[in-house]
């Protein structure tokens, strides 16, 4: 399970040049104060040693629930060159067509995906296929061999992490296993 945000995120400026590291922020829709990032970890060699800075046009959700305004934790997968199928309509019209097994407009794009494990909020992802991305300046690093190894290696870790946070979270709620049969 993950806290999606795509709808709430109205802009954000994330810096990856300091290898290991993550800061940044995202402005969020109806609130007056940014969520901050500070995460442990790598992006994905795209946004490796470069500054990230996107809108995202769609926004026009607030948040469900709270969102911690500083965001701590580890990296999950860090890019904006996903590729996706991104809708050319809204998900009304397409679902409308899909249920008269008509097709509906789309496109290949990429899709800006920002994941992470916050000690707050669990898995955190925002994934914008509309966004409007602006990289900033050349890297000040690239990502070795060695590096995106090490980046696989954390984001499953991290992973593993918050899932036995959620099982731990069961077993405080039913010590006992009284829900199981």
């Amino acid at each position: 399970m993950a806290y999606r945000i795509h709808d709430s995120v109205v802009s954000g400026e994330l810096d990856f040049r300091v290898k290991g590291r993550v800061t940044g922020y995202l402005d969020l829709f109806g609130c007056d104060v940014p969520v901050h990032l500070d995460l442990r970890g790598f992006p994905n060699p795209d946004l490796a040693g470069v500054i990230l800075r996107f809108k995202n046009p769609e926004a026009n959700q607030p948040l469900p629930y709270g969102m911690h305004p500083i965001q701590e934790g580890t990296t999950g997968d860090l890019t904006a060159s996903r590729k996706n199928r991104i809708l050319d309509c809204s998900v009304e019209e397409a679902m409308a067509l899909a249920k008269q097994k008509l097709p509906f407009p789309e496109h290949w794009g990429n899709t800006l995906y920002l994941e992470w494990f916050s000690s707050y909020n669990g898995r955190v992802v925002v994934e914008i296929g509309d966004a409007e991305v602006h990289v900033e300046g050349m890297p000040t690093w690239r990502m070795t061999e060695e590096d995106q190894c090490r980046q696989q290696e954390e984001m499953f870790d991290a992973f593993g992490n918050f899932m036995n946070s959620l099982q731990d979270a069961i077993d405080e709620e039913d010590p006992e296993g009284f829900g199981e049969e």
